[in-house]
């Protein structure tokens, strides 16, 4: 009976979701972030774009029978015309899918595939609807297909924090180049660079292992565990809770840097901003350093090296040289 209920309970919650999907539709300031977060969460499930279709005939209907009376309020034709005009075109899209021979079938159980990404500087976070959560660093991509059976996030760039509602059922999948990770109830941060990549879990576990199904590229991590993935095998260590603090900073628009070389901090600067620093000389490379930064705060990185490690800095167009 519990059952029962709980599922009635899901039914009515999403079809109240869909119910306020169709009027935000209508609204002025229906932007393309509403679009894509509309399609998410309409590739959710099938019982989504089901409920969204019976939400939006059975406004139109109700449309249709406020015509037959009197005439209402200016104002309130103008927005019955907006949401008329908006489900006319989603009904008129999807008619063109099943005249083409895409079919309903493919497009309620196909998978749909949403893009995210940021600029150079940015911060972006994401919730599904399933309530896992993702958070995008600075210029990053990624590509979300959701499909009855499983979640699949593929990284094309940057780093991303992933917290996930597990789901033995529905896997969660993130793809970065040659290397998969298979959530098993965690919370985990991935950076891909070129062909490396780099995965800290902070919480749970997560299977990383290679595409190819290479047994030898396979490993489970669990909290504290750093593995760095590449061509030719992975290579993990512990971390401690401070190492897991800084590696997220940046969550919070900062940088900590704790006994990092110079070279380190750099780059991590240079990730983040266009004015790029520049390290002349390798004794001035392998220098460190420490402290907490704004991650947009060149100037005052640029500072602390000429107090703290009597170098010198000078601009140089869009580039802050740094040398002995």
């Amino acid at each position: 009976m519990s059952s029962c209920l709980d599922q009635e309970q899901d039914r009515g919650n999403i079809r109240a979701r869909a119910a306020e999907w169709v009027i935000q539709g209508g609204r002025e300031d229906w932007s393309e972030s509403n679009r894509a977060e509309l399609e998410a969460w309409l590739g959710e499930s099938p019982a989504h774009m089901v409920a969204y279709l019976r939400a939006g005939a059975a406004w139109s209907r109700a449309d249709r029978l406020g015509a037959l009376r009197a005439l209402p309020p200016k104002e309130d034709g103008h927005s019955r015309l907006r949401i008329s005009r908006f489900f006319g075109k989603a009904i008129a899209a999807l008619a063109i899918l099943i005249i083409s021979g895409a079919g309903i079938a493919f497009y309620l159980f196909g998978p749909h595939q949403t893009i995210y990404s940021t600029a150079l500087g940015a911060h972006r976070s994401i919730t599904l609807a399933d309530g896992s959560q993702i958070e995008l660093d600075t210029d990053t991509s990624i590509k979300a297909t959701v499909t009855p059976h499983e979640k699949r996030i593929s990284l094309d760039r940057g780093e991303a924090y992933f917290q996930v509602k597990h789901d033995a059922s529905r896997p969660f999948i993130v793809l970065a180049g040659d290397h998969r990770l298979i959530d098993l109830g965690t919370k985990f941060l991935v950076r891909r660079e070129a062909n490396d990549l780099q995965v800290t879990v902070l919480e749970g576990r997560v299977r990383l292992e290679a595409v190819s199904g290479n047994p030898q590229h396979t490993t489970t991590l669990i909290a504290g565990d750093m593995a760095i993935a590449t061509a030719n095998g992975i290579w993990t260590q512990r971390e401690s809770a401070s190492q897991l603090t800084n590696e997220l900073s940046w969550r919070h628009g900062m940088l900590i840097f704790d006994n990092t070389t110079l070279a380190d901090a750099v780059t991590e600067f240079n990730r983040y901003n266009r004015e790029k620093l520049v390290v002349v000389g390798a004794n001035a490379e392998r220098m460190t350093i420490d402290g907490r930064f704004r991650t947009d705060d060149v100037v005052s990185f640029a500072r602390a090296v000429r107090v703290l490690l009597g170098l010198r800095t000078e601009g140089q167009g869009d580039e802050m040289v740094i040398s002995r």
